[in-house]
Formats: structure tokens, sequence, C-alpha cells
């Protein structure tokens, strides 16, 4: 899928949320607006399937790391 560049004001408090949820959820404006547009205008069916697997394999992938991590640390606190 190519990308048009669209260039949009919002609300200070909307790019605040915005960016909020992008770092809780690893991912980035562009994807978010994009499928939020998409399911706004009804034609989220459009994101393709591929993409939002390959998505959500990624980011499962970086939260079994962060898992890990956190474990190895907890792990180390009871020696």
């Amino acid at each position: 899928m190519t990308l048009a560049p669209v260039s949009v004001r919002i609300p200070s408090e909307l790019d605040e949320l915005l960016g909020t949820y992008i770092k809780e959820n690893g991912t980035t404006k562009t994807k978010v607006v994009v499928e939020a547009l998409a399911q706004y205008l009804g034609l989220s069916e459009q994101v393709p399937l591929v993409r939002r697997v390959v998505e959500l394999e990624q980011r499962m992938a970086e939260l079994e790391v962060e898992v890990r991590g956190k474990e190895t640390a907890s792990m180390k606190g009871r020696r």
C-alpha cells in the first residue's frame, strides 16, 4: 500500500493522548490514524489482514522480551 502524505491539525490534548497511546502500544501515529480513518469510513476490512497479523506478531515478540527481562530481574532480586 502506497501512503500519501497528509497534514492535519489536531487539538494538543488529542495529540498528547495519541502520543501516550502509541508509546503504550508500540505503534506509530501513521498506523493509528490510518486504521482509525479506515474504521470511521467503514473500510476497516481494507486494512490488510496480513499487515495486522504481522504487526501483532511483532508486538507479541516485543512483549515476550519485556516479560522475560522482568522475570530475569525478579529472579536476580531473590538471590
